[in-house]
This record gives C-alpha cells, sequence and structure tokens, in this order.
C-alpha cells in the first residue's frame, strides 16, 4: 500500500490540476459572457431579415427588403446606434437563443424580429422588440395592410419600436397624414384638400395644396 501511494497522489494531483484548469475556463467564460452583455447599449438595435410566409419565389427578398425599411426609418432617430441588417449566414441556427447570442457579439442590446404573412395582395406583420441580454420581451405588435405597403408598415413598426425605447419622436419626423390642425384650420378646405392629396399619395398636389395652407396659416405650426 505504502508502495503504491506515491502514483496515487499524483492522479489526485492531476486530477485536482484538470478541475482547476476546468473551474477557470468556466470562470473566464463568465466574466467574458458578463462583459460582452455589459458591452451591448440598449440604444443599439439590431433588425433582423423577416420570415415571410405564405409566399414562394422571393421570400427571402421580401423578408429582408422589411428589415431594411424598417432599420432606415430607425436611423432618423439620431439617438440610436442602427447596426446593419446582417446577411444570412452572418446568424448562424434559426433558433431564439442562437440569434439573441448572434445579437449580443454584434452588440446589440436591442433585437427586432418578426415574421410577414401574404394573403392575396393584404400583408400581415408580428414583430417584436426583444432585450438578448435578458432573454425578455419588452414589446410586440401586430399590423395588416390591405394594400400591401411594406413601406407604410415599415414606418408604423419604426415608430412603435422608438416608443418602446423611450424615444419621443420629433414633431418633424410625424406623418402628416394625422395632422389636422387646430381651430380654423382643422375645418378649412385647404387642410383637407392637403391631406387627401397626401393619403392618395399625389405629391405634387399635395405640395400645391400644402402651399396654399400655408399662405391661409402662417402662424400655425402645423400647416
Amino acid at each position: 500500500v505504502r508502495a503504491a501511494a506515491p502514483g496515487r497522489r499524483r492522479r489526485w494531483i492531476r486530477a485536482a490540476v484538470g478541475i482547476a484548469v476546468v473551474a477557470a475556463a468556466g470562470l473566464g467564460a463568465w466574466v467574458l459572457t458578463t462583459r460582452s452583455h455589459g458591452a451591448a447599449d440598449a440604444r443599439t438595435v439590431l433588425v433582423l431579415p423577416m420570415e415571410v410566409q405564405g409566399q414562394g419565389e422571393g421570400a427571402d427578398y421580401v423578408g429582408r427588403a422589411f428589415a431594411e425599411a424598417i432599420a432606415v426609418q430607425l436611423t432618423q432617430e439620431r439617438s440610436l446606434n442602427v447596426l446593419p441588417v446582417p446577411e444570412p449566414n452572418e446568424l448562424p441556427g434559426s433558433g431564439a437563443g442562437e440569434r439573441a447570442a448572434a445579437a449580443i457579439r454584434l452588440g446589440a442590446g436591442r433585437l427586432v424580429t418578426g415574421f410577414l404573412s401574404r394573403d392575396g395582395k393584404a400583408i400581415h406583420a408580428s414583430l417584436s422588440l426583444i432585450d438578448p441580454n435578458r432573454n425578455r420581451m419588452l414589446w410586440g405588435l401586430q399590423k395588416d395592410d390591405a394594400d400591401g405597403s411594406l413601406s407604410g408598415l415599415a414606418a408604423a413598426y419604426a415608430s412603435g419600436i422608438e416608443a418602446a425605447l423611450g424615444i419621443e419622436p420629433a414633431r418633424t419626423y410625424e406623418y402628416p397624414l394625422y395632422m389636422t390642425g387646430h381651430g380654423a384650420m382643422a375645418t378649412a378646405p385647404e387642410t383637407a384638400a392637403a391631406l387627401g392629396a397626401l393619403r392618395r399619395s399625389e405629391n405634387k398636389p399635395a405640395l400645391e395644396a400644402t402651399e396654399r395652407l400655408v399662405a391661409a396659416f402662417p402662424n400655425d405650426p402645423e400647416a
């Protein structure tokens, strides 16, 4: 027994060193993870390409185009750092955990993900704003567009995301479709003409009507 003791002692020492190495590696991984979580800024946003359901050919293009449209809208808010929409090969896997980890590696503190579905011309969209550090949903919204306008949906979702981040949009970025003015301007024919042209996407008549509106109400900032 005494002759075998030195060998057992060496095996015990090797085992203890192995355990210490594993523990150190685990601690290092925890420190790195903690640091990466801390480095992910809540004002740094990553918009992922959207999954598109109900469309075969061109689905990937539509999903990426919608994500790009939302990202472009968000860049209008200077306090946000909007990361480029990643290519498919930049995001390994498709699970929520894998995507959250990828977002953290890119430095994103907020992740926008979701899907689109088509029913003829109409589009239904469902998006979520996620905190990838805590794996927690912060905000979600479902919207429909009967005309299939991706740009209109992107603008609405960008506004919702900014509100969820505590950002109050500047007056200059508000959509004039929902402005009616006050008092006499609210019922003025110039207001109705300008808003009607805007809603029909008739830019030239809308500008002409707006010029008449400003001339009629030069002191109203809504004009």
